[in-house]
């Protein structure tokens, strides 16, 4: 996309697997084209990163936690 700054952007793997993202950038952090836009399908266990009562923001708290761990976590570019 010509301008990923408002959305983030993700680099994945051959088999549409995530290895790195980045949420809204800043022109100098930009390392793809490919812009951020979700729709989501998780497996219950993922669930359990939310704390019930706790804001939670996919991009800062939940998706950084499933890539440390080496969880999977997989893209579509469409």
């Amino acid at each position: 996309m010509p301008n990923p700054l408002e959305y983030g952007v993700i680099i994945t793997d051959a088999d549409g697997r995530v290895t790195q993202f980045l949420e809204k950038p800043s022109w100098g952090e930009v390392i793809s084209d490919t812009g951020q836009h979700r729709h989501l399908c998780a497996q219950p266990s993922v669930l359990e990163l939310v704390k019930e009562g706790v804001p939670t923001d996919w991009s800062k708290d939940v998706f950084p936690q499933l890539l440390a761990a080496g969880r999977p976590l997989y893209g579509y570019v469409g």
